[in-house]
């Protein structure tokens, strides 16, 4: 038995592809937010100044970058990667 609607089961092969790349594409929305949420979570704990330094990492991509790319190492003439 088809449990499927009857418009899900009248949409054409197109309307398929486009409702599977929308949900792929929420999936990585929902992904990306669950990753910076987790960042989040674990700089508030190890490295709050970074928080007071860039703010929220999901507003600027180029934040986001210049923080992946930052050296936490104890020699201050290099700080970049």
């Amino acid at each position: 038995m088809d449990h499927a609607s009857p418009i899900s089961r009248s949409i054409g092969p197109d309307c398929s592809a486009v409702q599977n790349l929308v949900e792929e594409a929420r999936k990585l929305v929902d992904g990306k937010a669950a990753q910076i949420n987790r960042l989040t979570d674990h700089l508030r704990v190890y490295f709050p100044q970074m928080l007071d330094w860039f703010g929220r990492l999901d507003s600027d991509p180029f934040k986001l970058v210049v923080f992946l790319n930052f050296n936490v190492s104890h020699d201050h003439n290099q700080h970049f990667l």
